[in-house]
């Protein structure tokens, strides 16, 4: 994970409530969301109805740390003596969550994500997948096993001697 969690501090105080975490390398918190869950085990949440927090552009360098507040404010950066940056971002909501022992936090980062249109559309169909007859040629001609080459599935009915008197493009 990019992140550390430090925790969860003074629950159920408004003005106070925050959780604490560090980045561990270079992040853009906008690939990030915060989801409010309910601890059941060690291991395992429950989203349950909660909410959830998705974070505003913001670049995190490695090392420094990010305090999310529940309550309004207006986000900041502040050095400290020891040469740690924090940055303090807050939710504005209007009552604290983090209530119960149980209720926890779990951070996600999201590589990509589809937003739904505002109404509904027919989807197009899907293009065949093209196998990528040039990879499995160079795998085979690198004595490779079987095991080490790539996915095969979009092959369809080719054999063997077709793979092997396929000529790549010039």
């Amino acid at each position: 994970m990019k992140i550390s969690f430090a925790g969860i501090y003074d629950r159920g105080d408004l003005s106070k409530e925050r959780l604490h975490f560090r980045a561990d390398t270079d992040v853009d918190l906008s690939f990030f969301v915060l989801f409010d869950t309910q601890l059941l085990t060690a291991g395992q949440v429950s989203a349950g109805n909660h909410p959830s927090y998705w974070f505003t552009p913001r670049k995190i360098p490695r090392g420094q740390h990010v305090v999310v507040y529940t309550r309004a404010g207006s986000p900041s950066s502040e050095p400290r003596s020891n040469g740690h940056i924090y940055n303090f971002i807050f939710r504005g909501l209007i009552a604290p969550i983090y209530t119960q022992p149980q209720v926890s936090s779990v951070i996600m980062e999201l590589q990509t994500w589809a937003v739904s249109p505002q109404s509904p559309t027919a989807l197009p169909p899907l293009a065949p997948l093209v196998p990528d007859y040039a990879a499995l040629i160079s795998a085979l001609g690198t004595g490779n096993t079987l095991g080490d080459l790539p996915d095969t599935s979009g092959l369809g009915d080719a054999t063997l001697a077709d793979l092997m008197s396929f000529k790549p493009k010039q």
